[in-house]
């Protein structure tokens, strides 16, 4: 098996997981060349295996949060909407307490997140300049100065 360059990220995962790993060639990675280049992708599905084999307790928890992920793909509202329910229904019939809590706050934020599945629009970008603001206002604290904490913030956050 081949073992990726010391010192990586790749190592590490690598030799966390190494006692037990399939063979490289049936999993698809390759030769060691294909592994330094990040093939991050093969590593999850190494490390997913691994944590299954490991530990069994936590097999539904792994399998609930990868259909998740897989229903953040889902482009139309009405089915993403009824596989959600799917979905949520599953974590309360769990018998992990962390799957029953986190339906509970699917739930009670379902409407925004399927909303976003329709617009795919985030509040990011406002909550990124807030967040600048914020940290001029930190840096300049003492200042009293109105007008050059004005020019400050829109030099930095740019001219509206």
């Amino acid at each position: 098996m081949s073992v990726p360059r010391a010192g990586s990220r790749s190592q590490r995962v690598f030799t966390f997981l190494s006692p037990s790993l399939p063979r490289a060639s049936s999993v698809g990675m390759g030769r060691r060349g294909d592994f330094e280049k990040g093939n991050s992708y093969t590593l999850e599905l190494i490390a997913r295996y691994e944590w299954r084999r490991r530990f069994p307790q936590l097999r539904e928890t792994l399998d609930w949060v990868q259909d998740l992920r897989t229903w953040f793909e889902r482009k139309y509202e009405k089915p993403a909407r009824e596989a959600l329910v799917k979905l949520l229904e599953r974590a309360r019939q769990s018998v992990q307490e962390p799957l029953q809590r986190i339906a509970g706050t699917l739930t009670r934020w379902g409407e925004p997140i399927v909303r976003y599945l329709r617009n795919r629009y985030t509040n990011g970008m406002t909550e990124g300049f807030n967040n600048k603001i914020k940290l001029i206002q930190r840096m300049a604290y003492g200042l009293r100065n109105e007008h050059n904490r004005r020019k400050r913030i829109l030099a930095w956050c740019g001219a509206p």
